[in-house]
């Protein structure tokens, strides 16, 4: 939320145009395979964490992801979340392009608790 939030004050067109094309490629693919939709996800959410020009920030963000990039299986691969996240990128990018930090952070936020439960839901899957 934090990066969406400095993001939208600080962006610049480059990281817009960087944004949106990650975007677009993201959803011109044909039913990526899981690793594909966990790579490119994960390179929307750095160019986003770049956007912020905030370095503690992106270090920090780098750091977390690292956990997620070592999961067996991608959230993105349940049902039609690909498509969902791939709308709410959309949402965030538009909102991050009128600088409105405050509905780019709400995005997120969500777009990431989605991503948390969804989780929590493989994993209690797995342990039954």
């Amino acid at each position: 939320g934090q990066a969406a939030q400095e993001a939208a004050s600080v962006r610049t067109e480059v990281d817009l145009m960087r944004l949106q094309a990650l975007v677009d490629r993201d959803r011109a693919l044909s039913e990526p395979d899981d690793a594909t939709r966990l790579a490119t996800n994960i390179e929307f959410h750095r160019a986003l964490w770049r956007a912020a020009h905030n370095p503690v920030l992106e270090d920090l963000l780098e750091r977390l992801a690292t956990h997620q990039i070592h999961a067996p299986t991608s959230t993105l691969s349940v049902g039609s979340r690909w498509t969902e996240a791939l709308e709410e990128h959309q949402r965030i990018v538009e909102n991050i392009r009128e600088r409105d930090s405050a509905k780019a952070s709400g995005l997120i936020q969500a777009h990431m608790a989605t991503a948390k439960a969804l989780r929590l839901k493989m994993f209690a899957s797995l342990m039954h």
